[in-house]
């Protein structure tokens, strides 16, 4: 299986967007992705980006 996000969230109480959409708005500078892990260890590299600020990335270790 491979790694995906299952779910992303902002802390938003009135956003109606569903969690398990491919992108998410930020509230209040918050987001939090929910990432499933394969069987497997390695890496995934997650990256977030918006329109008007620097591209940002980080690496997480899975481990199995």
């Amino acid at each position: 299986m491979e790694r995906i996000i299952i779910g992303l969230e902002n802390g938003n109480p009135v956003d109606a967007e569903p969690y398990k959409s491919a992108k998410r708005k930020v509230f209040n500078g918050f987001g939090l992705a929910i990432i499933q892990a394969g069987k497997t260890s390695g890496e995934v590299t997650v990256t977030a980006s918006s329109e008007g600020l620097a591209e940002a990335s980080v690496e997480i270790l899975i481990m199995k």
